[in-house]
């Protein structure tokens, strides 16, 4: 176990490979290690074979830990991430940052000026894979507040969250933004 900020990260080397590294498995330790729910968050690497790929095992456990952990999940794998996979190492890159800003500053000013809930909206609405209800659900809103909250972003983005490559670019920038504050 080695403690880095205000968390820490636990090591588990075997000299054989084995599938000891279930989700069972993990939870064990997890309940062993901490009292019950007393972590926020907790992000498992890949299986890394190598010492020279140590570093890398640990960027990625603190790239899962920061990523949205789903409802009841005791922590999130790196292998289940998705293109946040791909993001994390760049997201913080002058590009990327200045790709997501163009597109969510006029949702954050918009948010500013009229106290709205444009992006935590929207942020969610990708989060639950673009799924109207469940999104509503989540914000305990009705699926009709959502549905105009989408299409103010529209307005004022110009992106349609109907048309897929529209969906597309306000995932991206959404995603970028969580993951763009995240250097270690």
């Amino acid at each position: 176990m080695v403690f880095f900020r205000q968390g820490f990260f636990y090591i588990h080397s075997e000299d054989r490979i084995s599938q000891r590294c279930t989700d069972d498995f993990i939870a064990q330790i997890l309940n062993i290690l901490l009292q019950e729910d007393a972590y926020v968050s907790c992000g498992l690497s890949q299986c890394h074979l190598t010492l020279e790929e140590f570093r890398i095992s640990l960027q990625e456990s603190l790239y899962a830990a920061s990523a949205e952990k789903d409802a009841g999940a005791a922590f999130t794998r790196y292998n289940q991430l998705g293109t946040y996979q791909l993001l994390f190492p760049f997201a913080a890159s002058r590009e990327m940052q200045l790709y997501a800003r163009n597109i969510l500053e006029p949702i954050k000013d918009y948010d500013i000026e009229n106290n709205a809930r444009l992006l935590p909206t929207l942020q969610q609405f990708i989060q639950t894979g673009c799924l109207l209800e469940e999104t509503a659900r989540r914000l305990s809103q009705h699926k009709n507040t959502v549905r105009y909250r989408l299409d103010k972003i529209h307005e004022l983005t110009g992106l349609d969250y109907k048309i897929f490559a529209h969906l597309e670019q306000l995932s991206m920038a959404v995603k970028i933004d969580q993951c763009g504050g995240q250097t270690y």
